[in-house]
């Protein structure tokens, strides 16, 4: 007894013409963009949207996950109500914010608010440019300030 392939779970997709691919409930616009489940979206050129209410609309984004987003070029959002909307940013966990350019979150609630930072735990902050916050609800405001454990600010 074998598993059925993957792409067999999808059976409602279909071509939305060329290049594009999209499930029922779902709309891909940009072109080769892919978009599967409900009311997912992916209108930027070569985008990915998966998941309830996903949305890639940056060029080359990525959207996983409900409720996930990717709205700026290179943008990956993935995990519940994560937010990817900065250029080349990545958030990843339930409610992760990128939201500037080359900004990166990982880990429940973290957020990277200021250019090219980088918050990664639970609740961590980088707000400021190229600041790095590592630990549970650390919190980096300066530009280039690193704050390294629990609870730590810098």
């Amino acid at each position: 007894m074998g598993l059925a392939p993957t792409i067999a779970m999808a059976a409602d997709c279909d071509l939305a013409g060329a290049g594009k691919t999209q499930c029922a409930g779902a709309t891909a616009t940009g072109a080769f963009a892919t978009a599967v489940g409900n009311l997912a979206n992916a209108a930027g050129i070569n985008s990915s949207a998966f998941g309830n209410s996903a949305n890639a609309a940056g060029a080359y984004a990525t959207a996983v996950g409900n409720l996930a987003k990717a709205i700026a070029s290179g943008a990956t959002g993935v995990g519940a109500s994560a937010n990817a909307a900065g250029t080349n940013s990545t958030a990843v966990g339930k409610g992760a914010n990128a939201t500037q350019t080359n900004a990166s979150a990982f880990g429940t609630g973290a957020y990277a608010t200021g250019v090219a930072s980088t918050a990664l735990g639970r609740s961590a902050i980088a707000t400021g440019q190229s600041s790095l916050a590592v630990g549970d609800r650390s919190n980096a405001a300066g530009s280039y300030a690193t704050a390294l454990g629990a609870r730590s600010s810098a």
